[in-house]
């Protein structure tokens, strides 16, 4: 039956006031809970933990207020605030209240103001974090720097500026689908080499290799088929749309990059049957006809990359063009691996090993289904993630991130994972099928739990459950229901295996941060931080599993996603093969003209600040060089500060405020002021660096002002102090400098410290004597000087700045030489190009006159003679009849005649012009002088 809708309402309204009465008798404060793993937290034991290992903490009966309540929470915590889904949430209440608003993925993903919530630790200003660790089988790129760079910043934030006390936790993933398949690809990969490399074997391994690509080839070809065939209907939902439309432009680059193995892995194949030197000059007209140079003393492959940079940075190159010269280079990069390891020096690679090289994830993939059952030693997949941990570790400290207070492993926690599945199954949410564990989330949400708090509202696709249970899962028939996943794996032969009472298995993805967080940090978190892409089902997982083994309703209080990483409009991606690893960022790149260029851990991080955390961004040109300008102008700033600071405050005279003094301490407080909101409100960093941009400008235009006012001098270091002061909170400033980015320098002994500046005095005071002494004309002082400001200072790690006033003396500043060097560097190269721009319109414009002398130089009376359209001419070898003998018609004798009028002009002037040389001399100088331009701007290239 159906009732009226004001029925509805009333008992609806009841219901809401019934449990503002349960709440009001709920004490708010948190406190018992809150301590981690050391909890004092009391707990009825023998209805909760009854099977389970003491390995796991003990969890008390409430839900995350520190009160105690029934088992079954679940009519009490529906009533909570509410989220963004039909999941409640609520507010904790007994830690301190700063004034910080947060985008929370529990209850908004929007990250508007209108759906921040205040942050409030469980416990005073204690904050448990725990943020997930890599997965460690590869590198890590741009996309993870994303991530820990984000919350690195995060937690300074928390410690530095909010003053809270956080215990950090990460962990490692060191067993994983993936980490299992790239270990057991790479063990098979090195066998396959060894077993094939002469004669037959390798003529048969290259057949098989041929086979693995063309196989993926057909693959990818034909799913994009499929896609254009069976169009999504007008009516589908907007995220099925944009998922599919993400997954065919996957599905094109990942096809484009198995065509590209196609053409290394026959590149090689023809090398080696007729010579990697003599196939490499067959490239050479490919490589001419893209803009590469003909000829050097370089390898093609260096000629190559070198065109491939100088292409990048051409802003009107096309992106078909450059997608060119970079598949060029990657062909000739595998051909050159016969020569030399890659063509860039070292051994060179057997045939079968650079046949592999040439497609080596195909041919991973043949061999891991063909015989990654057969690996089985341990030592080979803990090896792999060792190796790869270490880099992740190295390159956190590369990237100035400060360390975990807690670092744990996967691998190190097996008998505390077991116990905490068992937990689970004990509780009747979790069931055993053929050798895994799986949470039941029908049982889960008869118990009066939510599935999917961070991403409600949305049915599960099979990509999405295919992403969440791994690579190496199997059909799913052995689940109650598709959606149920894995706490536990049945291992298959080939996967690392521990005893379990389920049979030889390891851990499913998801169910190692649940157990090792708690075990670090207790039954209860305030905040979990990850990636975006880990929101669903990897967090959604998380929290099931969590809850389903405490028995409450809130595992973590916040939660924070940090925004991803596009890379041409794709996630940056390992899968999609369109990453830069943070190594390759931070290395030094040599440019077309021979200089020297590199992106720092401080620009990186400054890229990462003028963003929103929790937005996705572009890695580009323009992000990193705004961040490149911001870091530029923060140096000037500081450096001007510290010339200002050199002098003697008491040379001042009165140290008085005056009115403009007040200005500027006025304009420090609305900074400060900036600051603090920009920060209250969800981080804002790049609100945060628009206010100190603000200040420091204004500092900045009163030293370069034309006028007698000089700021106080102690306001001046109080605000150069603040400005620095912020800067070391978000981890750009590091030591303890007062003010400015640090000067790095050991010490030594006198001698060693003053013998460089000394030097630099000596020799320009003897290029001074010099020219004295030989009456030198005053542009050579000039020249000393410039040499002085940027070559010696350079070295010296000294920018000395010249002054635009009469009277005003030159101002100083420390810098990091190779910074100095790259600024100058630039400088000249964008000088060269600009010279070079020059040259092309004057060639340009030689060729014009070129063109028009060459229609001038013959004598204007035998402009018509060779015209067979004529038979008779006057004296002045005029037209006067046809070839019919029929006389020139009037008209056309007006015709030619203005036609000869303009001939004889232009002879004239060139007449004129070659000044007795002879038309044919003065033809050849022109052609002479555009020769000369061209050879310039060749020794430019």
């Amino acid at each position: 039956m159906l009732f009226p809708e004001s029925v509805i309402l009333g008992a609806l309204q009841w219901c809401a006031d019934q449990v503002l009465v349960n709440l009001q008798q709920v004490d708010s404060v948190m406190a018992d809970t809150h301590d981690g793993a050391d909890s004092t937290a009391t707990v009825s034991t023998e209805s909760l933990m009854t099977s389970t290992s003491s390995l796991l903490p003990a969890c008390p009966k409430i839900d995350i207020n520190g009160v105690s309540l029934p088992e079954n929470i679940g009519g009490v915590a529906d009533a909570m605030l509410p989220a963004k889904s039909n999941a409640p949430w609520h507010q904790p209440t007994g830690g301190v209240d700063v004034g910080l608003r947060v985008n929370n993925t529990l209850t908004s993903s929007s990250g508007k103001k209108e759906s921040l919530v205040p942050f409030v630790p469980a416990k005073g200003k204690k904050v448990l974090w725990y943020t997930c660790g890599p997965t460690v089988y590869d590198s890590c790129h741009m996309g993870h720097a994303r991530a820990y760079l984000t919350f690195d910043i995060l937690r300074r934030i928390m410690e530095d500026y909010f003053g809270y006390e956080v215990l950090y936790h990460v962990n490692i993933t060191d067993v994983d689908d993936k980490i299992i398949k790239r270990a057991r690809r790479n063990k098979l990969i090195g066998d396959f080499v060894s077993e094939n490399k002469d004669g037959a074997a390798f003529d048969k391994a290259s057949e098989r290799i041929i086979g693995a690509v063309e196989a993926r080839v057909h693959k990818l070809s034909k799913k994009l088929a499929k896609f254009e065939s069976e169009p999504l209907p007008a009516e589908t939902p907007k995220r099925a749309k944009e998922e599919r439309e993400t997954e065919t432009q996957e599905s094109k680059l990942k096809l484009r990059q198995a065509k590209l193995s196609s053409r290394r892995l026959q590149a090689v194949l023809d090398a080696v049957r007729g010579g990697a030197d003599k196939f490499l000059e067959t490239l050479q007209a490919d490589a001419v006809a893209l803009g590469a140079e003909t000829s050097g003393s370089t390898s093609l492959l260096a000629r190559l990359e070198t065109l491939a940079v100088k292409t990048n940075l051409t802003e009107d190159a096309s992106a078909e063009k450059k997608q060119q010269i970079d598949d060029l280079v990657s062909v000739v990069g595998a051909v050159s691996r016969l020569t030399t390891a890659g063509g860039n020096g070292g051994a060179a690679l057997s045939p079968i090993a650079a046949a592999v090289e040439a497609a080596r994830d195909e041919v991973g993939d043949m061999l891991d289904a063909e015989l990654g059952s057969s690996v089985t030693d341990h030592n080979i997949f803990n090896a792999h993630a060792r190796k790869f941990e270490r880099e992740y570790m190295e390159d956190m400290e590369a990237l100035g991130v400060r360390p975990p207070d807690v670092l744990t492993r996967v691998t190190e926690y097996i008998d505390h994972i077991k116990a905490f599945v068992q937990q689970i199954v004990d509780r009747g949410l979790a069931y055993a099928s053929n050798g895994s564990v799986y949470l039941s989330l029908e049982e889960f949400k008869k118990a009066g739990h939510h599935y999917r708090k961070l991403d409600p509202g949305k049915d599960v696709s099979d990509k999405e459950m295919a992403e969440g249970e791994g690579d190496l899962a199997g059909d799913g028939s052995e689940k109650r229901h598709p959606h149920d996943f894995a706490l536990w794996k049945g291992s298959k032969p080939g996967e690392p295996a521990w005893e379990s009472p389920w049979g030889l298995g390891r851990p499913g993805w998801h169910i190692e941060c649940s157990a090792i967080a708690s075990d670090i940090l207790g039954p209860y978190m305030d905040v979990h931080a990850g990636g975006i892409d880990l929101k669903f089902p990897h967090h959604d997982n998380e929290l099931a599993q969590s809850e389903a083994c405490f028995g409450h309703h809130q595992w973590v209080s916040y939660f924070f996603h940090a925004g991803h990483l596009h890379i041409q409009g794709l996630k940056m991606s390992k899968s999609l093969k369109n990453f830069i690893t943070i190594r390759q960022a931070l290395s030094k790149h040599t440019l077309p003209d021979g200089s020297v260029t590199q992106t720092t851990a401080r620009q990186l991080r400054l890229m990462f600040l003028l963003q929103a955390w929790d937005r996705p961004m572009d890695y580009s040109d323009q992000a990193l060089g705004d961040a490149k300008s911001k870091e530029k102008k923060l140096k000037n700033f500081f450096g001007a500060v510290k010339d200002y600071l050199r002098q003697d405050y008491a040379s001042f005279g009165a140290v008085g405020w005056v009115p403009r003094d007040r200005e500027l301490h006025a304009l420090l407080e609305e900074t400060k002021t900036a600051v603090h909101t920009a920060l209250c409100d969800n981080f804002n960093t790049k609100d945060a660096l628009g206010a100190l941009d603000s200040l420091t400008g204004y500092v900045l235009q009163i030293f370069e002002a034309k006028d007698d006012y000089k700021p106080a001098f102690f306001l001046v270091n109080k605000a150069a102090v603040y400005v620095t002061t912020i800067l070391r909170v978000f981890g750009v400033v590091d030591g303890t400098d007062a003010i400015g980015f640090p000067q790095t320098g050991g010490g030594g002994d006198k001698e060693t410290m003053v013998g460089p500046y000394v030097d630099t005095l000596v020799n320009f005071r003897d290029t001074v004597r010099s020219a004295a002494r030989d009456k030198a004309k005053p542009r050579a002082f000039l020249t000393a000087c410039d040499q002085v400001r940027d070559e010696s200072m350079i070295d010296l790690g000294i920018r000395l700045e010249d002054s635009k006033q009469e009277g005003v003396p030159s101002r100083w500043k420390l810098d990091d030489p190779a910074v100095l060097r790259q600024e100058i560097d630039d400088k000249k190269r964008q000088e060269r190009e600009k010279e070079r721009k020059k040259l092309e319109n004057k060639i340009k414009k030689k060729a014009a006159e070129i063109e028009k002398a060459e229609g001038a130089v013959l004598d204007p009376k035998k402009l018509f003679l060779s015209d067979a359209v004529f038979s008779e001419f006057n004296a002045e070898g005029f037209p006067t009849k046809l070839a019919s003998g029929e006389d020139l018609p009037k008209s056309k004798a007006k015709q030619l005649q203005k036609k000869l009028t303009v001939h004889t002009k232009e002879h004239d002037k060139l007449v004129k012009a070659a000044a007795g040389r002879g038309l044919l001399k003065h033809l050849q100088s022109l052609r002479d002088e555009m020769a000369a331009m061209q050879a310039q701007i060749d020794a430019m290239n």
